[in-house]
C-alpha cells in the first residue's frame, strides 16, 4: 500500500482538493480504510462527499471538519494495514 503523504501523516494543514480526492478514494478503493468506519461513518462520508460537490464552499465549516476527521480516521487505518 501507498505511504500516505507526509502533510498528511504529519498532521498539517491539507489543501481540500487533497481531502476531497483522499475521501473519495476511500470511498472507491479503500476497503480497509473504509472498514474502519462504522456504517453510519460510511453513510455520512457518502453524503458530505455529494453535498460538497468538489467545492468547500457548499459545505459549512462544521460539516467541512466532519469530513476531514471521517477521511483522517480512514486514512490512518488505511497506513496501519499491511
Amino acid at each position: 500500500m501507498a505511504r500516505l503523504p507526509a502533510r498528511l501523516a504529519a498532521g498539517r494543514a491539507i489543501p481540500w482538493l487533497t481531502m476531497l480526492e483522499l475521501g473519495r478514494e476511500v470511498v472507491k478503493r479503500g476497503q480497509k480504510a473504509y472498514g474502519a468506519l462504522t456504517e453510519s461513518e460510511r453513510v455520512r462520508l457518502r453524503r458530505l462527499l455529494n453535498s460538497s460537490k468538489g467545492r468547500p464552499s457548499n459545505l459549512p465549516e462544521h460539516e467541512r471538519h466532519e469530513l476531514m476527521a471521517l477521511v483522517w480516521k480512514a486514512a490512518k487505518a488505511a497506513a496501519r494495514a499491511p
